[in-house]
């Protein structure tokens, strides 16, 4: 990291409250679009391994 990249962001101006609301909302919007990525991805592969256990479950058809 250089100097100039270290100063810059201890040297920033603190953020005013409502500035602070939007930031939070933003790390709070990040990481609900996160979970519901893992949970749609959780239920994908649950949905699979349903499929693929009825696929290998022996069926009597005569």
């Amino acid at each position: 990291m250089k100097i100039a990249e270290i100063e810059s962001a201890t040297a920033s101006k603190p953020l005013s409250p409502d500035q602070a609301r939007i930031d939070a909302l933003k790390v709070q919007k990040a990481a609900a679009t996160q979970r519901l990525k893992q949970e749609r991805d959780r239920q994908k592969r649950q949905k699979a391994v349903q499929q693929l256990s009825g696929l290998n479950s022996p069926t009597s058809t005569v």
